[in-house]
């Protein structure tokens, strides 16, 4: 996949187009990559394997897929929105804040019953 992204923005570049970068899930593993490349990018930084206490999936409409609920849409918009804005705004390359994801808590992590 770097690779590719690699290409599309040497074509974007060629053809004087912005690439923006999207991430909806957490995908740690790639954020670094895209700031050394340089490119525009985001992320959501959403969980989408996180579950409630009715053991369904907070941001997906269906347990079967990865299609984000309406909430889940408007924060990725959202994050669209910030770095489309910062895009017009600015000739420098935005800089997501990425929270650093060692420190989060699993929100399902301590759930008890309740009696």
């Amino acid at each position: 996949m770097r690779s590719l992204l690699l290409e599309f923005q040497k074509e974007c570049i060629k053809n004087n187009t912005k690439l923006y970068i999207i991430c909806f899930d957490k995908y740690n593993s790639i954020y670094s990559f895209l700031t050394k490349n340089k490119f525009n990018w985001n992320s959501a930084h959403l969980n989408l394997e996180q579950k409630n206490f009715k053991n369904e999936y907070i941001y997906q409409l269906m347990p079967w897929d990865n299609h984000p609920n309406m909430e889940a849409n408007l924060i990725f918009a959202k994050k669209i929105l910030e770095l489309i804005n910062h895009s017009k705004n600015n000739s420098d390359i935005f800089k997501p804040k990425i929270s650093n994801s060692k420190d989060e808590q699993n929100t399902q992590e301590f759930i008890y019953t309740l009696w």
